[in-house]
């Protein structure tokens, strides 16, 4: 990981990176008395990362070049066509093309517009012959805004072409596995949606198999307010309620074939979600575990997380420049390491509470203290199942925060009581949503009845997600944090609350307990001198002058030209805006490229005239 890390974010030439690593082993042994072995290992697997990513790179950029600007080929559609206002999108891949420029098999978006249709919509499977023009991917187009390239790369996708023609020569050309996935997305979004209501079944296709095409923007927005985008993509407790259904099922009968069956639908399941990274992430991690009880074998959680980054990095580099394959282990880690600590803690709180409640004088009448105790005994049951799932929420989001500040600008306060409240009937509504979509191909009657228990559990959920967007406290925009800023937290993080030793005894394990005594030993004043010195640095560095600096922000139409003075102030002049849609440049592009430039205050503001492209969102 940490020579794609390199290779990916580092434009350094492999032999300044090569002897970088050769002198930061040499450290590395230096310090912790390491084998030269296990040290040199280490190296080569760093330096063959980085040559693989580097490889990758230039091929990507190879294959770009190559593409004409206006192509004319014969492509096979992959996805389902998307409806938007003026056109309809798809994914296709190259079969034969023009003057033989391209490999075939690599993909590629179309944009089919509306309006040159002169025959049926191209489906899944269909060969089409088109002309078009090519757009390479754009890189970032504000400093530190979203890549739309890179996004690309993690989807092995290389632009995207407009139609100006395409013609069907073929159907259903698509065989075997691919087919049965797509009939199966196909036929779950139709019977969820015929099943429950507009907005519901949008919602239950989402967290079913983390298709959102449908799911209407009011309802993306207060997910994403609330902190509860995580449902709308699927992740490591669907995988877990998938497991634990299949295997608490079948494994009634014979334990080892439910596990094997299971790693079977999981694999399955990779391919319908479309292989994204959170779903492989626990996917694979699922697998492992029931592969160690299928071998009879211990399962180690860590060592799964760390074969299963290995697998998915191998597979696509470039899911690490992806933010729900960050979130997802970062969240994971979290929660490995540290809910258990919080969950103890907050027991040990209350426990002490208890115990001196109960010197509480109560009446001798036996029945009266029968009911006392059953109550507390229910009210105990609500109290560690709220514990548990505030433990679980706190420790995965404690390692998220510096991502969700550092690539959306937001953090939350109040995360946990949205997590809380939703978490129950996330887990009904999985295992819910599942029965109900399997019902519906046998008797669908009896599924549209089950649908009214379903959709108002799904109403349930958007309601607390919409009650949830409006809490105080919510989403918070911050200034985009340094990477130093975030090491820093993280160190913290781990130092506090303390990195737990292992059970094996390896040098890698060594190493982590050899750090964990250095911290534990002067942890408080490494922290506390840390963070003055950071907080020091940025205040000394506010008063201290420097050049001008002026800045060209790209907002589409319209201008925005920021400007920093040599006494630091700031002046914003005009804002941008749009004349015809509702996208919202201030919030979407300026207000990102002001926190990423590290901007809380404009000090001036100037507008050169009022017309809404250059005006629209700053006054």
């Amino acid at each position: 990981m940490i020579g794609i890390l390199i290779g990916l974010y580092l434009q350094i030439g492999i032999v300044f990176l090569s002897i970088g690593l050769i002198i930061l082993t040499c450290v590395i042994i230096k310090i912790f008395k390491l084998k030269k072995g296990i040290s040199f290992i280490f190296t080569m697997i760093c330096i063959i990362a980085i040559m693989h990513v580097d490889t990758l790179e230039k091929n990507y950029e190879k294959m770009i070049s190559k593409i004409p600007k206006e192509i004319n080929m014969q492509a096979i559609v992959i996805s389902d066509g998307i409806d938007k206002e003026y056109k309809y999108t798809y994914v296709i891949k190259v079969i034969k093309i023009e003057n033989n420029v391209l490999e075939k098999n690599i993909k590629i978006n179309l944009n089919l517009k509306k309006n040159i249709l002169k025959e049926d919509l191209p489906k899944f499977g269909d060969i089409i012959e088109i002309t078009g023009n090519y757009e390479e991917p754009e890189s970032a187009r504000n400093y530190k805004s979203f890549n739309y390239k890179d996004y690309l790369k993690s989807k092995g996708n290389y632009g995207t072409i407009d139609c100006k023609s395409c013609s069907i020569i073929s159907n259903n050309n698509i065989r075997g596995v691919n087919k049965a996935i797509h009939l199966v997305q196909s036929n779950l979004k139709n019977n969820m949606t015929r099943t429950l209501n507009e907005e519901e079944g949008a919602l239950c296709v989402g967290i079913l198999i983390g298709d959102r095409e449908k799911i209407s923007d009011t309802t993306e927005e207060n997910f994403k307010r609330s902190n509860l985008t995580h449902l709308l993509a699927v992740s490591g407790s669907h995988i877990t309620y998938i497991i634990v259904a299949l295997t608490n099922t079948i494994g009634k009968t014979n334990r080892k074939f439910a596990n094997i069956f299971t790693i079977i639908f999981l694999i399955f399941f990779m391919a319908l979600t479309e292989f994204t990274a959170s779903v492989m992430r626990a996917s694979i991690m699922g697998i492992l575990t029931l592969m160690a009880s299928i071998l009879n074998r211990k399962s180690d959680t860590i060592n799964n997380l760390g074969i299963s980054s290995l697998i998915l990095l191998m597979y696509n580099p470039y899911f690490l420049l992806d933010a729900g394959f960050l979130l997802s282990y970062a969240g994971t880690i979290g929660i490995i390491l540290f809910s258990d600590k919080i969950k103890n803690f907050i027991e040990n709180v209350i426990l002490k509470r208890e115990k001196s409640s109960d010197n509480i004088k109560y009446l001798d009448d036996n029945k009266e203290i029968i009911g006392i105790k059953k109550h507390r005994i229910i009210f105990k049951k609500i109290l560690n199942n709220l514990i548990d799932s505030f433990s679980i929420t706190l420790a995965a989001n404690l390692l998220i925060i510096p991502i969700m500040a550092y690539m959306f600008n937001t953090i939350s306060f109040t995360f946990w009581i949205s997590n809380i409240l939703a978490a129950p009937i996330m887990e009904i509504v999985t295992i819910f949503g599942f029965i109900v979509y399997f019902i519906s191909i046998i008797i669908p009657i009896l599924a549209e009845f089950l649908g009214i228990i379903l959709n108002f559990l799904l109403m349930l959920l958007l309601k607390i997600a919409e009650t949830s967007s409006i809490i105080p406290g919510t989403s918070i925009y911050v200034k985009t944090p340094s990477i130093i800023s975030c090491a820093i937290y993280y160190v913290s993080i781990f130092t506090i609350l303390k990195i737990p030793e292992l059970k094996q005894t390896t040098k890698i394990n060594n190493i982590i307990v050899t750090i964990k005594r250095y911290i534990n030993k002067y942890k408080f004043k490494v922290i506390l001198v840390t963070i003055l010195l950071v907080l020091l640095s940025k205040y000394i560095i506010k008063f201290v002058p420097n050049g001008l600096s002026i800045y060209f922000v790209d907002v589409g139409q319209g201008d925005c030209t920021l400007i920093k003075t040599i006494q630091n102030k700031t002046i914003l002049i005009d804002g941008g805006g749009s004349e015809f849609g509702s996208f919202d440049v201030g919030e979407s592009i300026l207000l990102p490229y002001l926190l990423d430039r590290g901007i809380t205050k404009i000090d001036y503001l100037m507008v050169s005239h009022f017309d809404s492209d250059h005006v629209g969102r700053v006054i």
